[in-house]
């Protein structure tokens, strides 16, 4: 029947005809009786090769209870139906392929009766925008997964068996496999440490036979590492948006090796900084002690036999010409302050034994001390800087450090005594989770105010040496004026540290 016979109203008809949405109508046995242009667009028919079809023609079979449903309503109550009352609405072309579909249904008056006019609309696009925007929000999710997982990683296994599974985090479905830049099939599933480490592969499980691939180049030092290979049945893999996310992923993830390999190459040379520093201190060392020995052995008992036979001199011209007494005692007096400047230069020089603990280095240090007019006073422990309970093992330092902790203090106490005219000097020894600081405080009067580092500062030219040698050591030593109180601060690790695990000084 044409649509002019069918319909009432020329208007419907043709708004109908005109209309770009796919419209079909059928009675109430589910009989096509209508079918607008649009609609044989939309299907693949002319219109005229579904007039008098069922209504199933347009459905695939395994929706066809949904189309029995749906005509049982509308025959218990043929009322309209602006939407599919949350129904999921697939139709089928006349090629087999099938698109989700919303419907609407309202009734209309024909010259047969009442019929159904059922608006279509495709939604295949609107349900694939809204899959990628879940795609993409679970893609995000698994990058910053990822970020997170390369900003804890302290080696690649970890890095690489963290990060490979939050690639399967944006595509459930998906196939992943590790090959080496040197393509190395993937033969079976390992640990996924491996794949980047040592050459090996890995895989991990998902269906068979994918036909959608993306595949992932990742980087170490720019230079090719290995390709993620991604395999799935979903296209959406290989949407561009997803793809940009995976792609940023996998260059995440290429930054973290970086990093890695950069702080390992940074604690191999560290070590070797260590070691070297440490055979050049041992150098200096022992180069002291040859001295000391050679001052200790000739000059110091030399001019003790000068002192004495002098004082003999004396004696004997008290009782034969006084006059020369007076010239006797002035040299008597100069050997003594040579003795007291040489017993001074032995302090500096000779070893302190390091086989006992820091503190207990420390106590002999300033035991031995020989400044005249200067109140050592006791020896103090600050635990601020320990959380919990003290632990007296956190005092300690590895005895080679201990030497150099030793000279520092020697020599910070060489200057309190010859520079800050201080009546007293105090030590603190002050441990932390990773190292030892020692200051050693005094009420001299410091350094010249505007000074621009004390390593230049008039009166302490020493400071700079135990800069250095704290550096050499892996630490740092600096010195401040606080309130009326000059304060020598130095710190040493427990072991040779990285640059990056050095404390700030504070």
């Amino acid at each position: 029947m044409p649509p002019s016979e069918l319909f009432d109203s020329d208007a419907l008809v043709a708004v109908l005809e005109s209309a770009a949405s796919p419209v079909v109508v059928f009675d109430t046995e589910e009989v096509i009786r209508y079918v607008n242009p649009a609609a044989g667009r939309e299907f693949g028919y002319e219109p005229h090769e579904l007039v008098g079809e069922r209504a199933d023609v347009l459905i695939p079979p395994d929706r066809a209870a949904q189309l029995r449903e749906m005509s049982r309503d509308w025959a218990e109550e043929p009322v309209g139906r602006p939407d599919s009352g949350g129904l999921d609405l697939w139709a089928r072309r006349k090629d087999g392929s099938t698109f989700a579909v919303e419907v609407s249904v309202t009734p209309v008056s024909t010259a047969d009766g009442p019929m159904g006019l059922v608006a279509i609309v495709n939604i295949s696009a609107r349900i694939d925008a809204e899959r990628t925007a879940r795609r993409l929000a679970r893609a995000h999710l698994a990058m910053a997964e990822l970020n997170d997982a390369a900003a804890r990683a302290t080696d690649v296994g970890g890095l690489i068996a963290a990060a490979l599974p939050t690639f399967t985090q944006v595509d459930e479905h998906a196939r992943i496999m590790v090959v080496r830049a040197d393509g190395s099939p993937v033969t079976a599933r390992t640990a996924a440490a491996l794949a980047l480490a040592d050459g090996r592969r890995t895989a991990y499980a998902g269906p068979e036979g994918p036909d959608h691939v993306v595949e992932l180049l990742v980087l170490r030092d720019g230079e090719p590492l290995a390709t993620i290979v991604m395999t799935s049945p979903d296209p959406l893999i290989e949407d561009p948006s997803v793809r940009a996310v995976l792609e940023t992923m996998a260059a995440n993830l290429s930054g973290a090796l970086d990093r890695i390999a950069q702080r390992d190459r940074l604690r191999r040379l560290n070590r070797q900084r260590i070691d070297l520093f440490r055979r050049l201190l041992d150098a200096q060392d022992e180069e002291r002690r040859r001295i000391a020995d050679d001052v200790h052995d000739d000059s110091v008992q030399a001019l003790a036999a000068l002192q004495l036979r002098v004082g003999l001199l004396a004696h004997q011209a008290a009782q034969g010409d006084p006059r020369l007494v007076p010239a006797f005692t002035a040299i008597e007096s100069e050997l003594e302050r040579v003795m007291v400047g040489l017993r001074t230069l032995l302090f500096e020089l000779e070893p302190v034994s390091t086989s006992t603990a820091l503190v207990d280095v420390v106590s002999e240090v300033l035991a031995s001390l020989p400044i005249e007019g200067l109140t050592v006073q006791d020896l103090e422990i600050d635990w601020s800087a320990v959380p919990g309970e003290p632990d007296p093992g956190l005092l300690d330092l590895p005895q080679h450090l201990r030497g150099q902790a030793a000279r520092i203090l020697k020599e910070a106490l060489r200057n309190v005594a010859r520079h800050a005219r201080a009546s007293w000097v105090r030590v603190v020894v002050a441990p932390d989770p990773v190292g030892v600081a020692i200051a050693v405080v005094d009420d001299g009067v410091g350094f010249p105010e505007g000074a621009e580092t004390a390593r230049s500062a008039p009166g302490h030219r020493g400071v700079a040496g135990m800069m250095d040698r704290a550096a050499m050591c892996g630490g740092w030593c600096r010195l401040d004026r606080e309130a009326d109180r000059t304060v020598l601060r130095f710190w040493l690790p427990r072991t040779g540290l990285a640059p990056d695990q050095v404390p700030v000084r504070t």
